[in-house]
């Protein structure tokens, strides 16, 4: 009798993973790390990796980020950088809707890995210290895929933190005494912290 064999063949799992780093704009930082500081109105590249870890490709996608208390939005900066299907880098400007609705963004094939870029500044009423971190949140096929990331940490630096600098400021004064035809003069020193007005 003839033998029948079957095959199973599994169902493609839809996977991803995020990471998210980021860079010092106005310090000129060139490299993308996890965590980092900043003075009040420094501004930030955020770069999140979007990686396709399952055996389905990614479809439907759309990406939102929500910015914390202390950090703001800067329009006109977000990207999509992904490779197209003839192997060329493309680059694809996303609309600040990132912020609020979210926007969509291009398949993402197996085992391939995407970026979205945004830039955020620390605000100028922010409260010193942190850390402070967007959440990236990305979506795709239909909700099996649906995760966060809040990587991409600032801790905020206020220019008068760090260590107290004590500095000795020493003055002498001298005069001339027409009348007695002699020098006079004075002399004081004084203890004076960074930010002390010394008249």
């Amino acid at each position: 009798a003839p033998t029948t064999q079957t095959q199973t063949v599994a169902n493609p799992v839809a996977s991803a993973r995020l990471e998210t780093n980021l860079r010092n704009v106005t310090k000129g930082t060139p490299n993308y790390v996890s965590t980092t500081t900043g003075n009040r109105s420094d501004e930030f590249t955020f770069r999140v990796t979007i990686t396709n870890t399952g055996t389905a490709t990614l479809t439907g996608g759309a990406f939102k980020v929500q910015m914390p208390a202390g950090l703001e939005y800067v329009a006109n900066y977000s990207r999509f950088y992904y490779t197209d299907a003839q192997g060329v880098d493309q680059v694809l400007p996303l609309n600040d809707a990132i912020v609020s609705s979210g926007v969509n963004l291009p398949d993402v094939p197996v085992q391939y890995y995407t970026y979205v870029t945004y830039r955020a500044k620390i605000a100028s009423n922010a409260t010193a210290g942190g850390p402070y971190a967007p959440s990236n949140k990305f979506y795709s096929n239909g909700g099996a895929v649906n995760i966060a990331d809040n990587g991409g940490r600032i801790t905020v630096v206020a220019p008068n933190d760090g260590p107290s600098i004590v500095r000795n400021l020493f003055l002498q004064a001298t005069g001339y005494n027409k009348t007695k035809a002699a020098q006079i003069g004075s002399r004081s020193a004084l203890n004076a912290d960074r930010g002390d007005v010394v008249t």
